[in-house]
């Protein structure tokens, strides 16, 4: 079994700030639910425990991103990418 992927924060925006995950802006696409596929992030408060997020995809064009997202608070998100397309 190969090493698990890492994933990176993209960033923390307002619902509908402006952020780009892989080259496209979020907000103006339909994220797809890649269904019980998660990641595993760090907790920002308390580092010493772990998330499970769920991983959607954008399909625009001939391209599809992936990403995880989570509500930290009210209209407040937080995006993550893999670490292979911060690059």
């Amino acid at each position: 079994m190969g090493s698990p992927e890492i994933w990176c924060e993209a960033g923390v925006v307002s619902e509908g700030g402006a952020i780009d995950i892989g080259g496209l802006d979020p907000w103006k696409y339909s994220w797809v639910s890649l269904g019980r596929q998660k990641i595993t992030v760090p907790n920002i408060t308390f580092p010493d425990k772990q998330y499970e997020r769920y991983v959607y995809e954008i399909q625009y064009d001939q391209n599809v991103v992936r990403f995880s997202a989570e509500e930290v608070s009210a209209n407040v998100w937080r995006f993550y990418v893999p670490s292979s397309s911060k690059a």
